[in-house]
């Protein structure tokens, strides 16, 4: 039975969010000498094994910062968009569910600053790691290499953001992160931080697109 081109899509998203959380949440939750680095490379490792692995089907995004600005970028059809972010969370929430089977008695994430300093320090970290990937994911010259790159840059962010404001970038794993915890009216304050990032960025893309058929003047 051939599967449909968005149902696989769809799959590899919700399997590769699952992934992040999974790994991601997973350290910060029983690993016994977690630390921030620990931590950073965790996830850092999640997002380029999934883009190894599923990037070839629906492009590797795992997050609905990266889905909205590929939604302004015109890489996504709003349809495809909203599969995209569904299935996400979706993963997301399942990779939840497994941790907490595993133990349903693990420490809650606490926001460590203000609404307004989340905020703003999400926006600029996110607008960074989206801006990454919209760039890099455009140049064949690094094909090869991009789940590193994107790797790799989501662990020197991590590291730069953990202590400010715990490293979201990404909202469907902030909101497994917060679900159990502190409870979702500060969720918003990640997701207008995260977005607003996301669109930054594509904005910013957009004056600064550079492919590898062109020559810069």
């Amino acid at each position: 039975m051939k599967i449909p081109l968005l149902m696989r899509k769809s799959l590899a998203e919700f399997f590769g969010t699952f992934m992040i959380v999974f790994i991601g949440l997973g350290t910060v939750y029983f690993a016994s000498d977690a630390n921030t680095l620990t931590v950073a490379l965790a996830f850092g490792l999640a997002v380029a094994a999934g883009i190894f692995t599923l990037g070839h089907i629906s492009g590797g995004q795992f997050n609905p910062a990266v889905s909205t600005a590929m939604l302004i970028d015109k890489r996504l059809t709003l349809k495809e968009f909203a599969v995209y972010v569904v299935s996400q969370f979706a993963g997301a929430l399942f990779g939840l569910a497994l941790l907490l089977v595993a133990s349903p008695e693990v420490d809650a994430f606490v926001a460590p600053n203000t609404d307004i300093v989340i905020i703003l320090f999400e926006m600029f970290v996110t607008y960074v790691f989206v801006y990454v990937i919209l760039a890099v994911s455009q140049r064949k010259h690094f094909a090869p290499h991009v789940a590193f790159i994107i790797g790799l840059t989501l662990v020197g962010l991590i590291l730069v953001s953990a202590s400010v404001t715990g490293a979201a970038l990404n909202p469907a794993v902030i909101f497994a992160a917060l679900l159990m915890s502190q409870g979702l009216h500060v969720y918003f304050a990640y997701l207008i931080g995260t977005l607003s990032g996301a669109v930054l960025a594509a904005l910013t893309y957009k004056v600064l697109k550079f492919k590898d058929d062109q020559t810069v003047e």
